[in-house]
């Protein structure tokens, strides 16, 4: 799939992404580097995914007993805190993919919450089932990704709620936006 040549159809580009996990998937795991990099996964201290639909990573996650990290870089996302079985009405969280902010009105409310229903559904049917189905081809033990999600050490959100609206969170669910507002210091000794 080239990236580059879907640019200008932007409609197109989330389905096509989608639609294209499998084969990228297959790719993925079947370059040698990849697969050593996938070989030596008992040396890190943790593994990192990005949360935003890269469960073909989950492969990393096979018979490690290290913390499972998650970031979420465009903020918070009602489905994925659902999967943390933090479960944020989409009432009152705006989807990443709408232009709404957290003062939603009654209409915003109930396409917010019509739009998490069909993204929900999208990605399980037409991105889990086949990427899973991909990904047992050359994992055939790898677990339900939906099993795996609870199973998350930390899930840092990029966002903060001076700037994003309170939100609860539970207490692996670490807001991390601003944290580089202002210059580094040194940590204390």
């Amino acid at each position: 799939m080239d990236m580059f040549a879907m640019r200008g159809g932007e409609q197109h580009a989330l389905k096509d992404i989608v639609l294209g996990m499998p084969e990228v998937a297959r790719k993925l795991y079947s370059d040698p580097q990849v697969m050593e990099i996938w070989h030596g996964r008992h040396q890190y201290d943790a593994i990192i995914i990005n949360s935003a639909i890269n469960e073909m990573a989950f492969p990393f996650l096979l018979d490690v007993s290290v913390p499972f990290i998650t970031f979420s870089p465009t903020g918070t996302e009602p489905l994925q805190l659902s999967y943390l079985g933090n479960m944020v009405s989409p009432a009152a969280l705006p989807s990443v993919i709408l232009p709404y902010h957290d003062s939603l009105t009654l209409w915003e409310r109930l396409v917010n919450t019509l739009t998490t229903l069909a993204l929900r559904y999208v990605l399980r049917r037409r991105l889990m089932v086949p990427l899973t189905a991909a990904l047992k081809e050359t994992f055939p033990h790898l677990p339900d990704p939906y099993s795996l999600y609870p199973k998350q050490a930390l899930n840092l959100l990029n966002r903060h709620h001076l700037l994003d609206g309170a939100l609860p969170l539970l207490p692996n669910q670490v807001e991390v936006g601003c944290l580089t507002c202002r210059p580094a210091m040194p940590l204390p000794k």
